[in-house]
């Protein structure tokens, strides 16, 4: 479904969303925002839409005093590699980066390093 009109320029947003607590499988997500923005675009508010990300999505957990916005924060690469190497460590399943390194020698070595998530 979109609106989209010819040889028309329209303006490209792009939107992080939190989905509600209660929203958490891959299908459920889909058909909500589906149902939300597809009646945006019924009522000519929006032309498309493309969303991704909701068969695996990356979840995040609210402060015990949650604040505008706090789960929208983008991590940066750091902090994506160390929530990386963590849950890979955590799960059993490291992986050799090469000469008997792995990924419990680099999380340890960024740690000392400093580097936090």
């Amino acid at each position: 479904m979109n609106n989209l009109k010819p040889n028309a320029i329209h303006a490209l947003v792009t939107v992080k969303l939190a989905m509600a607590a209660n929203v958490s499988d891959g299908d459920d997500i889909a058909d909500q925002i589906n149902n939300l923005l597809g009646q945006a675009v019924k009522e000519d508010i929006i032309a498309d839409f493309k969303f991704t990300n909701t068969v695996i999505p990356v979840l995040a957990q609210a402060s015990e005093n949650p604040v505008e916005n706090e789960l929208l924060k983008t991590p940066t690469a750091i902090e994506e590699l160390l929530l990386w190497l963590e849950d890979n460590v955590e799960q059993g399943t490291q992986i050799m980066f090469g000469d008997n390194v792995y990924s419990a020698d680099v999380l340890a070595a960024m740690k000392t390093e400093g580097y936090t998530a």
